[in-house]
């Protein structure tokens, strides 16, 4: 008889939710929370007796804005005060640890205002401590083996934060991996080593941002082509479209506008359009209702999905571009689309579906798995892959999988800043790690010394200074990631065997 798979996770947490999706006896399928839902707000509200993560502090982002905080994962990694917009929690860079901290405020038993400063890591570790509490119902042990999700733009640094804060809340992580990845990995987990190539595009429709992504199944190997991040597209915009008619259907009754409303009643307004858009993907219609919105008056409105996607279809035009740029970019028509796969929980959204499964007919859409889900569910199914290999209990029950691994990419191209201020791309984005660049230096006439700077994205990565040159000097540049993400920049003078390195880590 064959042994039971070992149980094991995959994590996929987001701008606006958390999911945790368990692999068990053969099977993987998201674990719901304590409060019966199947994805968690990522939202952390701070008491003088507790750290409440989920619905319940999302609830208080209304009656609590102090002392809640939602939205953190974009700002991971960066001590740019100025992306945080929320004007109710102040937000400051942390000298030297080029993080954020956030200062909140909450009243204790006496009535007192206490305050706590808080980081984006200890934010994330307080949500990923709440998923791990949902795994605690399924696996009753000091070791939690997963796999866990990071957006294909994510840094070296910032994937290096998230196994960090993922550790912390006690989750032995046995691979970070994108985001893209692990959506197509929740439908071709089983894929034979078929020596015929697929190619899968990828969209994400997420809170916040949005991605599209062309990646390559070949012999079992998954690899990114392309990727592309909108930071200014989410499905906000479509729940921002909702409330806005619903404001307009109630200044025609009551001749009081959006901008009458006071800020709590907006924002009671955009929950309401919120959980409106989210049954309009399953219902053709429903009513935006809000108590006492303004004055006593209450407002209620009947939305159909018809009107809703009247009101919100400039943004599927957004989402229609974005799509075809990246196979543009990349030269991919859209008739050599094999699969598509749908995440983020904006494209449960019924115009989304239609307009994609209409632009691409010759490709299979795969929407079997909720699209808030299925980045967990990929990343679970990875999870087991990676298991069973070095687990003895897990052997047989893995023989029938071929294994579909990632091949670790870079999320942005690596760079030198030339003399003239401009840049010379060395390694592009998407290129499989480990990678490797070398080429010859030629020192000017009049110089002793050398500097090379290198850019990932657009920002400093590395600095490396070379003196007491002189002009028989044989200079040869190596830059090269391995395979756990670490940068090797190397120097080397081939006359005198000199060499000047740096390691990023």
């Amino acid at each position: 008889m064959a042994a039971k798979s070992k149980t094991c996770f995959g994590i996929s947490f987001g701008n606006t939710n958390l999911c945790i999706a368990v692999h068990k006896d053969g099977k993987a399928d998201v674990v719901a929370n304590d409060s019966g839902e199947r994805t968690t707000p990522a939202a952390v509200n701070f008491s003088q007796h507790e750290i409440c993560v989920g619905l319940h502090a999302k609830n208080r982002l209304l009656s609590l804005p102090n002392a809640t905080v939602p939205s953190v994962k974009r700002l991971l990694g960066s001590d740019d005060a100025s992306k945080w917009t929320n004007s109710v929690i102040s937000c400051d860079s942390v000298e030297g640890q080029g993080t954020l901290s956030f200062t909140v405020s909450y009243e204790n038993n006496n009535g007192q205002t206490c305050e706590k400063k808080v980081t984006t890591e200890q934010l994330l570790t307080h949500q990923l401590n709440k998923l791990h509490e949902t795994a605690l119902n399924q696996r009753q042990d000091e070791i939690y083996p997963c796999v866990i999700t990071v957006p294909f733009y994510f840094t070296v640094k910032q994937r290096e934060l998230v196994l960090g804060c993922a550790k912390e809340a006690g989750f032995h992580v046995l691979r970070v991996i994108n985001e893209p990845t692990a959506a197509a990995l929740a439908y071709v987990h089983k894929a034979e080593a078929s020596t015929t190539s697929k190619t899968i595009l990828v969209y994400r429709l997420g809170g916040e941002s949005s991605d599209v992504t062309v990646l390559q199944l070949l012999r079992g190997q998954m690899s990114v082509i392309a990727s592309d991040h909108n930071s200014s597209l989410g499905g906000n915009l479509w729940t921002t479209g909702c409330a806005k008619y619903a404001a307009q259907e109630f200044k025609r009754k009551t001749r009081i506008s959006w901008d009458d409303l006071s800020k709590r009643s907006r924002g009671k307004v955009l929950a309401a359009a919120e959980r409106a858009k989210h049954v309009l993907s399953t219902m053709e219609s429903c009513n935006c209702s809000v108590e006492s919105v303004h004055e006593g008056l209450d407002l209620n409105v009947a939305l159909t999905r018809a009107r809703f996607e009247m009101a919100t279809q400039g943004h599927l035009l957004r989402v229609k571009e974005d799509i075809f740029d990246l196979l543009e970019k990349v030269g991919v028509h859209k008739d050599q689309i094999h699969m598509i796969v749908l995440s983020g929980g904006g494209c449960r959204m019924v115009s989304i579906q239609k307009m994609i499964s209409a632009e691409f007919s010759k490709a299979e859409l795969c929407n079997g798995i909720p699209p808030d889900e299925v980045i967990a569910v990929g990343a679970a199914w990875q999870a087991e892959v990676l298991l069973s290999r070095g687990a003895a209990g897990a052997e047989e029950d893995s023989k029938h999988l071929q294994p579909t691994v990632e091949l670790p990419a870079l999320s942005k191209e690596i760079a030198l800043k030339l003399k003239d201020g401009s840049t010379e791309a060395i390694l592009p984005k998407g290129s499989a790690v480990p990678c490797r660049f070398e080429a010859p230096i030629t020192l000017a006439e009049d110089k002793s010394s050398v500097q090379v700077l290198l850019l990932q994205g657009g920002e400093p990565l590395a600095k490396l200074v070379m003196k007491d040159l002189d002009e028989n000097s044989n200079l040869t540049l190596t830059v090269e990631v391995s395979e756990e993400r670490t940068l090797h920049c190397q120097c080397l003078d081939k006359t005198s065997n000199r060499v000047e390195s740096v390691v990023v880590t």
